[in-house]
């Protein structure tokens, strides 16, 4: 294997994990990882919460030390795009004129923000988040104060208002649909959701349509298909992401809603593979793609499928891989789980209501909802209740889930968290207001750590 060279294009989560298992697993070829950013690998989650903040430094953020790509002989390529793919010459091109040749290729190239199709989103002052760059410039903009608008209300446009706020800028969210996260909570706790925000001095707007962003060089303001006008400093589009798969499709891949691939994340091309946000595998168990966009999923997945499935490809003229990953769908369970989060979430920690239909409450399980604490949800196996505490972000978290989830990780969703009132602060917390549907797969299609569905 030592002649052997495996490209990694994409420099996020899933490709420094992907390297990461390569050399775990004993790939002792050579290594490349192309980013486009000057940073190294870093996760996205802290960008809309801790560190948006100005609680947590961005090198908590980072997926390895410094020292590790050296460590582990992977070359790290920063500040460098990739420009084109040649499949038959089995080369990749750098925007520097370099053209690597690759025995094993990984796409890897994650997702872009959307925007609009409205006047006014070229304008100063209207930003997106995604990247570390995108984080500082919204920091940016609250730290000259003004009032902010954010359009959007999915995770990200959630948690960028509920900053906003903590940090004391006057924000409208505005919101097309009649509740915020009504998409994947349902009218009932989106509107718990809106509750939340509007009692911590967020303006909300529902059902609300954007025509235009006003402003001569910098944005001014927001026009609503009513003729409302919201005066505002910055604007922050929160309305989700699109797979970025544009080298691929320029290469000649097959792609719809992502780069297809099979169960083991192979294209058409069999030396070729494609993780995360960009990836629309198959899925045996559904029997139909399904294209995720989680944090867990590009971790995870990176390291138990595709670099494992690569590295053995690197090894054989065919990939041999373990049975299909087990992987949570959210769509053949939603309905039923909104319906018994509310049930639990209404009737208290004790509840039955807990309990999905079928199961029972054994000897020896622990009670059906149990406390986490943090702005990222555990799987806890606590053998008792205890009542929500505060957390070191204000809004303490209670976990409604199933007594015999704890063996059947990445089966049908578990739980959820949700934020519980707390006596004392005025702040939200962005972090207490993320939802983890069970197993590594949640429900939301809007931000870049929470997972994507695609219709059937």
């Amino acid at each position: 294997m030592a002649d052997q060279t495996f490209v990694i294009v994409g420099a996020g989560m899933a490709g420094a994990k992907a390297a990461e298992t390569l050399r775990e697993e004993g790939f002792d070829g050579r290594v490349v990882l192309v980013g486009r950013e000057r940073e190294r690998p870093y996760e996205r989650p802290p960008l809309s919460k801790g560190y948006l903040l100005g609680q947590s430094p961005f090198d908590d953020a980072h997926v390895h030390d410094e020292g590790f790509y050296p460590e582990k002989e992977i070359e790290l390529l920063t500040g460098t795009a990739v420009t084109a793919l040649d499949l038959a010459g089995h080369s990749v091109t750098l925007d520097d004129d370099r053209t690597p040749t690759y025995d094993r290729l990984l796409i890897a190239t994650g997702a872009v923000p959307r925007r609009p199709a409205i006047e006014g989103t070229d304008l100063d002052g209207v930003l997106t988040l995604r990247t570390v760059a995108d984080s500082d410039a919204i920091g940016v903009a609250l730290e000259r104060g003004g009032p902010i608008a954010v359009i959007g209300a999915g995770w990200i446009g959630c948690e960028v208002a509920a900053a906003a706020r903590s940090r004391g800028a006057d924000v409208t969210l505005i919101e097309y649909a009649s509740q915020p996260l009504e998409g994947v909570l349902g009218t009932q706790l989106g509107g718990f959701f809106a509750g939340v925000h509007r009692q911590e001095g967020v303006e909300l707007l529902t059902g609300a349509r954007v025509e235009a962003l006003e402003g001569s060089g910098r944005v001014e303001a927001v026009r609503l298909a009513d003729g409302t006008r919201i005066a505002c400093e910055a604007v922050v589009i929160g309305i989700g992401v699109d797979p970025d798969t544009r080298l691929a499709d320029a290469a000649g891949l097959d792609v719809d809603r992502g780069v297809l691939a099979d169960e083991h994340l192979r294209t058409g091309d069999p030396d070729v593979f494609v993780a995360g946000d960009a990836a629309n595998a198959y899925r045996p168990r559904y029997g139909r793609r399904v294209r995720v966009e989680h944090w867990a999923t590009r971790s995870s997945r990176a390291r138990r499928r595709r670099a494992r499935c690569s590295a053995a490809a690197s090894r054989s003229t065919r990939c041999r891989t373990s049975s299909p990953i087990s992987t949570t769908s959210a769509s053949s369970t939603s309905g039923c789980m909104r319906r018994r989060i509310g049930s639990c979430c209404a009737a208290g920690p004790t509840s039955a209501a807990c309990t999905p239909s079928g199961s029972a409450t054994t000897a020896g399980s622990p009670p059906a909802c149990t406390s986490t604490s943090g702005t990222r949800s555990t799987r806890s196996s606590s053998s008792s209740a205890t009542p929500p505490s505060s957390t070191r972000s204000g809004w303490p978290t209670r976990r409604c889930r199933s007594p015999s989830s704890r063996s059947r990780r990445g089966d049908d969703p578990a739980g959820v968290t949700l934020p519980v009132r707390a006596s004392s602060p005025r702040a939200l917390a962005p972090g207490a207001m993320r939802v983890i549907l069970g197993g590594e797969n949640g429900g939301d299609g809007r931000p870049s750590d929470v997972v994507h569905r695609d219709p059937p």
